[in-house]
């Protein structure tokens, strides 16, 4: 409603003339109207500032990541909340939490790397565009170093379950042959495991199921250590070096020669006791390594030098594996195989592999320098691990790198943090890796070693 003009307010002054007129006009109060000052909008959000172009992160860590955002008049915005959405190119490696004000929390969840992209909308803006920015995110596997058992200063690793635990064998220092079947398990910790005989007589645990089943040899028997730790006489002497989920186990003992001689041969013990002989490829003798849960197995046999093979339980007949001297190591479910063959003046390097009936052959890649690379394990997902080093110079000194690769990842180094040299030796289907890490020096040729594992992937 408009108010009347009051008389006080609209005057004219007695003393005008026609050069000076005094004017006093209110016009608020004086039949017009004044609309309210347009109510100031939102302004959208122009840039992100000070976010790192990359980041890394444990498999295991949370990491905070604090945005900064600033609008077109230069104000930081407190409060993200609903203005941001974040999203991550590969949630197998990392994912991201809501944000709250101006952080969210990225999770790793597996080893590799992913993108996270940040976006704002500017929605709630009539025609502003969207802003983006990208953080490259590389989740690193966590690394447990494992203590030593009583009277042990150094350990070999031979196989890892998928629940972590590891077998091996342990020594007083490496160069004494005073080897002790042991083992760790994440609720237990290291311990020496029982012999069948006397726990003065050698032993070792040279496979592992992914059950937690250990297999190798006490006392000169071929031994089987259940999950509880407890021994089993399975019969005959050697040495038994692969345990699968069903229980078959892949052994190797001498077999006695027409010439009267012996020779160590390969066997396979199905879970049911009934053995089979892998044979020998024509060569003079044979040692099987490793054995898939599918009844696969692999290792060597000698025919003018070690030469890998592949066996299997469809075929029963040894395939050789096309890469000339080398060994066989580690193999997975469908006849994925593993291992080291020479090249160089004198078959002096050596390069990893990794090899199937239908995929072929692949030389592993990506390891820079380093002349000498070994496979030793490998599980169902292809994920390969072992370990690289360079030939000693003065200038760079002989160094190993415990190593996970995959045709996806190509060359990963395990050693991170870790402040000496590591190796890796065997990896489950779960994604733990075993291996160790260099210690102490006890002589110019002999380096301890301590037991390492690395997670790969959040449980």
């Amino acid at each position: 409603m408009k108010s009347p003009c009051p008389r006080s307010v609209l005057t004219l002054s007695a003393r005008a003339s026609r050069t000076f007129m005094v004017l006093v006009v209110v016009a608020a109060a004086c039949g017009g109207t004044t609309e309210p000052p347009p109510a100031i909008g939102p302004s959208a959000i122009a840039r992100f500032e000070n976010l790192p172009s990359d980041t890394a992160l444990d498999v295991l860590d949370d990491l905070a990541l604090t945005f900064r955002a600033v609008d077109t008049k230069g104000a930081v915005i407190t409060d993200l909340t609903s203005l941001i959405a974040i999203t991550v190119r590969d949630p197998r490696i990392a994912s991201v939490g809501t944000v709250n004000g101006a952080s969210a929390t990225i999770s790793g969840n597996a080893f590799g790397t992913s993108v996270l992209t940040i976006t704002a909308s500017n929605s709630n803006v009539p025609g502003a565009a969207p802003v983006t920015a990208t953080i490259t995110v590389k989740v690193r596997p966590h690394p447990i170093l494992i203590d030593f058992p009583a009277g042990v200063g150094h350990v070999e690793i031979y196989g890892v379950a998928d629940d972590g635990s590891v077998g091996g064998a342990a020594y007083a220092r490496q160069g004494i042959n005073g080897a002790m079947a042991w083992r760790y398990t994440p609720g237990g910790g290291p311990e020496r495991l029982k012999n069948l005989g006397s726990q003065e007589d050698l032993s070792q645990v040279r496979g592992v199921a992914g059950n937690g089943t250990m297999v190798g040899y006490s006392s000169s028997k071929v031994t089987r250590w259940s999950s509880a730790g407890v021994p089993t006489d399975i019969g005959p002497s050697g040495i038994a070096t692969g345990v699968n989920n069903s229980g078959a186990i892949l052994y190797y003992a001498s077999v006695r020669t027409p010439n009267g001689g012996g020779q160590n041969q390969p066997f396979y013990r199905a879970p049911n006791g009934e053995v089979t002989s892998l044979g020998t490829l024509g060569g003079g003798e044979a040692i099987g390594w490793d054995l898939a849960d599918d009844g696969g197995v692999t290792g060597n046999v000698v025919r003018d030098g070690p030469r890998p093979f592949y066996w299997t339980l469809q075929g029963t007949t040894m395939i050789p594996v096309p890469t000339g001297f080398g060994d066989g190591n580690g193999i997975a479910n469908g006849g994925r195989v593993v291992g080291t063959f020479s090249y160089g003046p004198g078959f002096s390097y050596s390069k990893g592999y990794y090899w199937s009936p239908t995929e072929g052959l692949t030389e592993l890649a990506g390891f820079g320098t380093d002349e000498y690379v070994d496979a030793q394990d490998v599980n169902d997902a292809g994920l390969v691990v072992g370990s690289s080093a360079n030939v000693a110079t003065a200038e760079k000194p002989y160094r190993t790198k415990a190593y996970v690769w995959s045709r996806a990842t190509g060359f990963v180094d395990l050693t991170g943090k870790l402040p000496r040299p590591t190796r890796a030796f065997a990896i489950s289907n779960s994604g733990v890796v075993a291996g160790t890490m260099q210690t102490a020096t006890w002589s110019t040729y002999a380096q301890n070693e301590q037991a390492v594992i690395w997670i790969l992937r959040r449980p």
